[in-house]
């Protein structure tokens, strides 16, 4: 089966590179421009152009990409939807979020502060090797400055509150986007936002058991 892979804020398909899904072919959906005050919703039904929706297919998003997915799942009913470190509507945003949306922070922090990394960035994100810092580092300096503050914007404003059927995987510890994940099949125990660099054999595992029905 093909598995449509949106990645997070910013990253590339890198960030999948450690996923072992030998039976099923990852296609990564590449970014697009951001059209003027679009919103969340918008952009992902335009990033969906991209998907062979004439065959089964699952869609896989990571962190703002999961957002995305769900988005896209609420129309295009994929046969399997995988959200990985994110969260699934508007009551799981953090408080501090919504408030930054409000005052719309994101436009007024200069977009090269935002994409500059720190020992803050490294505990926030949950990064404890060198190999997943150096892999953040590139990632932000590719990030286009633009597109970060359009895409924080409309994370923070984000309105879902439509429930979709999904599989969710989660760390723990995730600072980034923390929810309570007491209850959740699918708790990686001590991960952080960018547990699938780390702990990617975990989430390959979880994700090969979820597509035992189609091969």
């Amino acid at each position: 089966m093909k598995i449509y892979c949106i990645s997070g804020l910013g990253a590339d398909k890198r960030v999948f590179q450690f996923l072992d899904l030998p039976k099923h072919k990852m296609v990564h959906l590449e970014w697009i421009e951001p059209e003027p005050k679009e919103t969340l919703p918008q952009y992902a039904l335009r990033l969906a152009e991209k998907i062979d929706k004439s065959e089964p297919y699952a869609l896989l998003g990571l962190s703002f990409g999961g957002m995305l997915a769900i988005e896209i799942a609420k129309v295009y009913h994929p046969q399997k939807l995988f959200v990985l470190s994110s969260i699934t509507g508007k009551k799981e945003v953090p408080l501090l979020h919504r408030f930054a949306g409000a005052i719309k922070l994101p436009e007024i922090i200069p977009a090269q502060i935002l994409k500059t990394p720190n020992f803050l960035t490294y505990m926030a994100f949950g990064l404890e090797t060198p190999e997943s810092k150096a892999m953040l580092d590139d990632i932000l300096e590719q990030t286009n400055p633009n597109f970060l503050v359009w895409a924080l914007g409309a994370i923070f404003n984000w309105k879902n509150e439509t429930e979709v059927q999904m599989t969710r995987i989660h760390g723990s510890k995730d600072k980034i986007l923390p929810v309570n994940m007491k209850n959740e099949k699918y708790r990686i125990e001590n991960g952080g936002h960018f547990a699938i660099i780390d702990r990617a054999k975990e989430f390959s595992e979880i994700i090969n058991k979820e597509l035992l029905e189609f091969g």
